[in-house]
């Protein structure tokens, strides 16, 4: 009897987690609803809603680790029979369900190394070059690293040179073209598109967009690296409601909170690396990048790359806090989702006051990234 009570209770607790989770705008409640069904046992549940709930909050690090930790424990087995399936016929079927498999369960960077592996057995297939330049684009739209944008391009254009009438290949180069700016390049690719599918309704928006856009001055090389140094798309979709609710941060906003910081006692100057807005206070004012300030900049853009970079691909979580002595002063790190600030100080004795303002000023409207749910 004290047996059936207490199975009733975990149902009702999970069944109680389930409804905050839907509620929740935030991925904690989710989060906790997956440790929970680990406890319990019930590794498929778990592995089912950190899926879910990356569709959500698709910048969760603590979901990705649920799901990779489950999805190991859970489909072991049946990623060993498709494994066979590909050591047995390494035909292009058995490859792509293999790597289907994986990417449901976002193993990106698995499914990546298997798609090269299938170009190397098939070089010559359209349908091969398609599946690799697929995973490619996915992971550099996950990562942003430039060299995974490159390759996919190149396999996507590979897949439209063996198949000039592929839909797939030409509007996925004119999606990726987009992203990165390269607007000439997209409209290319598009206009073959909707030759092969001229009432295809996601490929007329975007050359709805596209005819809107200046075209890029800049090769397909640096536009790859500049959205690798901003860590997001070149062109942006921004909702009118948005627009009109004045939801985005404008970079007067920003600067101004950044140039009241350098206004503390003991900061001699601040740094902000943000979603492309970059820039540099001191005494109250914005300065101009010189070899000096140019060498904090610096630093921050690396510490804005390496932590993305970080929490995507190792799973170690989202950078928050740094702080760096040196003969000369401090230097305090704050990391909130994309952003990075940082301070240079003149000594230690203020350290917590600074460290609170710059706490307060990241969690401002200015800076903060949006908690909105992805679908």
């Amino acid at each position: 009897m004290i047996g059936f009570f207490k199975r009733v209770f975990e149902l009702t607790e999970v069944h109680r987690r389930r409804r905050r989770a839907r509620l929740d705008t935030t991925p904690r409640s989710t989060v906790e609803l997956c440790r929970l069904l680990q406890r319990r046992g019930r590794v498929a549940a778990a592995r089912d809603v950190a899926r879910d709930g990356l569709l959500r909050f698709p910048a969760s690090a603590d979901l990705r680790d649920i799901l990779h930790s489950t999805w190991q424990r859970s489909t072991k087995k049946r990623v060993n029979e498709l494994q066979q399936k590909v050591d047995a016929d390494p035909s292009i079927e058995n490859y792509v369900a293999l790597i289907e498999h994986l990417q449901e369960f976002d193993e990106t960077d698995r499914a990546t190394e298997v798609s090269r592996q299938l170009v190397q057995k098939h070089p010559d297939d359209a349908a091969a070059a398609l599946v690799s330049g697929r995973i490619l684009i996915a992971r550099f739209h996950r990562d942003h690293v430039a060299q995974d944008g490159a390759l996919g391009l190149r396999s996507m254009q590979r897949a439209a040179e063996l198949d000039p009438q592929s839909f797939e290949a030409h509007f996925a180069l004119a999606e990726t073209n987009y992203y990165i700016g390269a607007v000439s390049k997209a409209l290319q690719h598009l206009y073959q598109a909707l030759d092969v599918q001229p009432e295809h309704t996601e490929a007329n928006r975007l050359y709805r967009i596209l005819t809107r856009l200046p075209l890029e001055k800049q090769q397909e090389r640096e536009l790859l690296r500049e959205v690798e140094e901003n860590d997001e798309a070149s062109f942006r979709f921004q909702s009118d409601a948005a627009s009109e609710s004045g939801d985005t941060a404008s970079p007067t906003k920003i600067a101004s909170g950044l140039e009241q910081l350098s206004l503390l006692a003991g900061v001699r100057r601040t740094v902000l690396s943000h979603r492309g807005v970059e820039a540099v206070a001191q005494e109250g004012r914005q300065v101009p990048v010189d070899d000096e300030t140019g060498c904090l900049l610096e630093l921050a853009r690396g510490f804005r790359r390496t932590a993305s970079l970080s929490a995507k691909r190792m799973g170690i979580g989202a950078f928050e806090e740094a702080e760096m002595s040196f003969d000369t002063g401090t230097i305090l790190a704050f990391g909130s989702g994309s952003t990075i600030l940082m301070i240079e100080t003149e000594g230690a004795s203020r350290l917590a006051t600074i460290a609170a303002e710059a706490r307060h000023y990241l969690a401002g409207s200015a800076v903060r990234e949006p908690e909105t749910a992805h679908a």
